[in-house]
């Protein structure tokens, strides 16, 4: 199976060495149709900008602007989605917001 993280991940030393030991590959559609030919692939939707507006206590999800996977599905004859929730993600940790601007 093969995960998805953005190109940037494979940029920054170590981090590069500590993604792909784990398995992730670069989330663009070209390496996405490769990978579903090869087996099948994991794909967190949220990623970042989820991660970003996280509220303790708040289940949120974000797919706007994050559906080329769905196409990608739909596209490739035999691939099932299988669409799955972690709940109660946001209460293992705190956002803060004091540099949101910056973002």
């Amino acid at each position: 199976m093969f995960s998805f993280t953005q190109a940037i991940m494979f940029m920054l030393p170590v981090v590069r060495e500590v993604f792909i030991s784990l398995g992730y590959v670069d989330a663009s559609r070209k390496i996405a149709e490769k990978s579903l030919e090869l087996g099948s692939i994991f794909v967190c939707t949220g990623g970042e900008r989820e991660a970003m507006v996280t509220t303790v206590g708040v289940d949120r999800i974000v797919l706007k602007n994050r559906k080329g996977f769905i196409r990608l599905a739909m596209a490739t004859p035999g691939v099932d989605l299988v669409p799955v929730i972690g709940l109660g993600v946001s209460d293992l940790y705190t956002t803060y917001t004091w540099f949101e601007t910056f973002r």
